[in-house]
């Protein structure tokens, strides 16, 4: 199969079938690139999911960027964005289509409180996979910044930025050995 096709395919399915935006998404993603197509290793994928967590935009969006990238640069990029994007756009689109027409049904109201759990749970099943491959300081540092968001009230974008900042100061003292 066309390796782009094949990149498009595997973005639309899974931005057509993941409900609850980026963190929901990842297991899915991590499956199909890492597991399935092998377009990722491991440990490449979680730095793609650490950069696309820094960078504007969705998480989903941004790892479809970088693997479209990796795989076959500008072409693969646009590839695997237009197949992650589309779904939503198309779902969008019939829902703004037909939202007066169901607004307050308690039929919709049952159906997302359905689904609420399962986005959660895809959440935590992304984080336990990843948590998997880190290092005993990974832990800490993420429960640093959990508790310096939670507790202090301390904005997210703040402790991104640091984390980012001490990430560069850890590699440049790394690289300096």
């Amino acid at each position: 199969m066309n390796i782009y096709l094949n990149l498009f395919q595997t973005f639309f399915r899974i931005g057509a079938f993941t409900i609850g935006g980026g963190y929901a998404m990842l297991p899915l993603i991590q499956h199909e690139v890492v597991d399935k197509h092998n377009w990722l290793s491991e440990e490449d994928f979680l730095n793609s999911t650490a950069l696309s967590q820094s960078a504007p935009g969705p998480i989903a969006v941004n790892i479809a960027v970088l693997t479209g990238y990796r795989l076959k640069k500008y072409p693969g990029a646009i590839v695997t964005t237009l197949g992650a994007v589309l779904p939503s756009i198309i779902i969008m689109t019939i829902i703004g289509a037909l939202f007066t027409k169901f607004y307050g049904a308690e039929v919709l109201n049952h159906a997302f409180s359905g689904i609420r759990p399962v986005v959660t749970a895809l959440i935590v099943s992304a984080v336990i996979r990843m948590g998997k491959k880190q290092k005993a300081y990974g832990y800490a540092l993420g429960a640093v910044a959990f508790s310096i968001v939670a507790f202090l009230g301390v904005s997210p974008i703040y402790v991104i930025l640091s984390a980012i900042l001490v990430g560069i100061i850890i590699q440049a003292v790394k690289g300096k050995k």
